[in-house]
């Protein structure tokens, strides 16, 4: 047990990269299982999910 203080990081992302943006956090992360979530966006407000989509770069 280690008890610390600790930050949440909230990340949008899009379908396709997404496993690149968990792999970057779990990297950078300092605990050996680091917790990562993903929230689905199926039921999401489909402005905001356009948003997401043309804000993300293809990675390049």
């Amino acid at each position: 047990m280690e008890a610390d203080d600790e930050t949440i990081l909230l990340a949008k992302t899009t379908d396709d990269r997404y496993a690149d943006l968990e792999a970057r956090v779990a990297e950078w992360h300092p605990h050996d299982v680091p917790r990562i979530e993903r929230i689905g966006v199926a039921d999401g407000h489909d402005p905001f999910a356009a948003w997401v989509a043309e804000s993300v770069d293809a990675g390049e």
